[in-house]
């Protein structure tokens, strides 16, 4: 009886020990699971083991890679669904990996693409949505690990400007700036008199070619303009409630201070 319960539970822990050895090497099985780059390396790839997958593009500010685009989604088969987007421009903040952007930075997105694996370190990643030529990426990793994912931080600040009739008084300006701080999503409205707003434009745009700057002023009025910094969460009813306002003439990423 003994002898019989030995070996009952010796194949009962057999089984078991098959079943772990298996589940490990089927999830450490898929092929797509790493970090992979395009054929013209604007683009990285990174699949995790759990399905999470991240797809962005680096630029280069001061000799350092930051991220400019990420899409955060999960691969399905052959299939990678992404549905979160986050978008550099305007943010005040970068980043140089995906896991750091505060979780609030993401916005909804609906983007799926095809997947096929060419080969143990070549793949294609096909844009279903709409329908784009397939982009070949190589394998430069076999392991990609999550560590802080989501991220939990505080959201970045965003910034927007925008320019305002120069003909206002300072009392319709304090006015102007007090209802921009109202509305939901402003941290903070920071007034650039015409002037200043002038010296910054004349500095990105013409830098010491004093003569173009000067024919530029001739032909132009520089008006005053707000610096709005915000959460990205509520880019889109900000924009509505600004392009409703009286006086506003343009809104911006850039310091344009022309009308």
């Amino acid at each position: 009886m003994k002898k019989k319960l030995i070996i009952f539970l010796a194949t009962i822990i057999l089984f078991i020990s098959v079943g772990i050895i298996y589940y490990f090497f089927h999830l450490n099985s898929n092929p797509y699971v790493g970090i992979w780059t395009s054929q013209n390396q604007d683009q990285t790839l990174e699949i995790f083991k759990d399905g999470t997958t991240f797809l962005y593009r680096n630029s280069t500010s001061d000799d350092t890679k930051k991220i400019s685009i990420a899409d955060i989604g999960s691969i399905d088969n052959n299939t990678i669904a992404f549905s979160k987007r986050y978008n550099a421009e305007g943010c005040l903040d970068s980043y140089q990996d995906v896991e750091a952007i505060p979780e609030g930075d993401f916005l909804s997105l609906t983007k799926v693409y095809s997947i096929n694996l060419q080969n143990d370190n070549h793949l294609t990643l096909t844009d279903v949505t709409q329908n784009d030529t397939s982009i070949l990426f190589k394998k430069i990793a076999t392991k990609a690990t999550l560590k802080n994912f989501p991220n939990k931080a505080d959201a970045s600040n965003y910034q927007i400007s925008i320019s305002f009739n120069g003909n206002l008084s300072q009392d319709q300006i304090d006015q102007l700036e007090s209802i921009i701080e109202s509305i939901e999503g402003v941290v903070s409205v920071t007034y650039i008199s015409p002037a200043e707003t002038w010296d910054k434009f004349k500095e990105q745009y013409f830098g010491s070619n004093n003569d173009a700057s000067e024919e530029f002023i001739k032909n132009n009025t520089i008006s005053g303009s707000f610096e709005i910094s915000y959460k990205i969460k509520y880019e889109k009813s900000l924009l509505s409630s600004l392009e409703k306002l009286d006086n506003i003439q343009q809104i911006s990423q850039s310091n344009s201070p022309t009308s």
